[in-house]
C-alpha cells in the first residue's frame, strides 16, 4: 500500500497498472511546498496504481497504489 506521505498535487505518475517494478524504482512524483518529492517502491512487485489523475490534489494518506510482491 502505497499512500501520499503528505498532502500535495499529484505532478506525474510514472507507472501503469500491471508494471513491474524494482525497490526504489520512481513510482510518481507529487509536489508539496514548491518542492517535487520522489515516490519510490519500497518493495518489488507487480504495481496496482489508484484511479488518480495527474493533476489532482491530494491528503496525506491518499492511497496511490499497491505492490504485489514479487514471489520466487
Amino acid at each position: 500500500r502505497i499512500a501520499a506521505p503528505m498532502p500535495g498535487l499529484l505532478k506525474a505518475t510514472i507507472v501503469r497498472d500491471g508494471d513491474v517494478v524494482r525497490k526504489g524504482e520512481m513510482l510518481f512524483t507529487l509536489e508539496a511546498m514548491k518542492m517535487e518529492n520522489v515516490i519510490s517502491a519500497p518493495i518489488a512487485g507487480t504495481v496496482h496504481v489508484a484511479e488518480i489523475s495527474e493533476g489532482t490534489a491530494v491528503e496525506k494518506g491518499t492511497l496511490l497504489c499497491t505492490i504485489e510482491p514479487i514471489t520466487a
